[in-house]
C-alpha cells in the first residue's frame, strides 16, 4: 500500500536542515527536523507539495501508475491461484489489498489538486487533510489485505513460508499503527505521526523484497 507515504515525507525532509549538529556543524545520525514547532502538520506538507510544482505533479502521476501495476500483479496472481484451487481467504485478501490501492491512487491525485489551487493556502491545507483521511482509511484496509494475502500464500507454500508469515505479521502491525495514529494524531505535533511513518518505512523495505520474490516466482511459473 501507501508505502509511498514515507517517500512523500522523506522528499520534504531531505530539503530541510537538521536541528541537532556537532561543533563542526555536522548533523547527528539520530536527529530531528524541522524548526516548525507550532506549524500545522497538514499546512506544512500541503505547502511543500505546492513548492514542488511540476515535480509534485509528475511524482503523483508516476506513483499512481506504479501502485496500479502492483495491484494488477496481486490481482493476476490471485486469478492464477484460484484456477488451481478455490481459496476464499486469498480472495478476501486480494479484494482488500486492491481496494486499498484504489484509495491510494485517489489520495495521490489530491496532490494535483493542491498544486492546481496553489493560490489558496487554506484550500491546500483542506485538500491535504482529505488526502490523509484517504491514507488512514484505505491504508488500513490495504495493510490488512496485504496481511491476509501473504498469510494465504504461506498456506500454499508459494515461496518461503516463514518469510510470508513474517510479512503478514508486519502488515497487520502496520495496519494497527494506522488505526492508532488516526485516533491520536495532533495537528501541531509531528511526533504523533512518527510511529506510523516508522512502521511504513520498515514495511516499504520488506514489501519490496516480497514483490521481487513473488514476481520472480510468477515469471518462473
Amino acid at each position: 500500500f501507501s508505502l509511498s507515504i514515507i517517500e512523500k515525507i522523506q522528499k520534504i525532509l531531505d530539503k530541510k536542515r537538521a536541528l541537532l549538529t556537532n561543533a563542526l556543524g555536522e548533523a547527528f545520525l539520530e536527529n530531528v527536523c524541522c524548526d516548525n514547532r507550532d506549524y500545522n502538520v497538514y499546512s506544512y506538507f500541503a505547502q511543500n507539495v505546492i513548492a514542488g510544482g511540476s515535480e509534485s505533479l509528475a511524482y503523483a502521476l508516476v506513483t499512481s501508475i506504479a501502485v496500479a501495476l502492483v495491484a494488477f500483479g496481486v490481482y493476476t496472481l490471485n486469478g492464477l491461484m484460484q484456477e488451481k484451487e478455490t481459496d476464499a481467504f486469498l480472495g478476501r485478501g486480494t479484494f482488500l489489498f486492491v481496494f486499498g490501492q484504489v484509495g491510494l491512487v485517489i489520495g495521490w491525485s489530491m496532490d494535483i489538486a493542491i498544486v492546481s489551487g496553489a493560490d489558496s493556502a487554506q484550500l491546500g491545507t483542506e485538500i491535504f487533510m482529505r488526502e490523509m483521511s484517504l491514507f488512514f482509511t484505505f491504508g488500513t484496509m490495504g495493510w490488512i489485505g496485504g496481511a491476509i494475502y501473504s498469510l494465504a500464500l504461506s498456506n500454499t507454500g508459494y515461496i518461503n513460508v516463514l518469510f510470508l508469515q513474517g510479512v503478514a505479521a508486519l502488515n497487520a502491525i502496520i495496519a494497527v499503527l494506522f488505526s492508532y495514529t488516526l485516533f491520536t494524531i495532533e495537528q501541531n505535533s509531528a511526533a504523533t505521526i512518527m510511529p506510523m511513518f516508522i512502521g511504513v518505512s520498515i514495511g516499504q523495505i520488506v514489501n519490496l523484497v516480497w514483490q521481487v520474490l513473488i514476481g520472480r516466482k510468477m515469471m518462473e511459473s
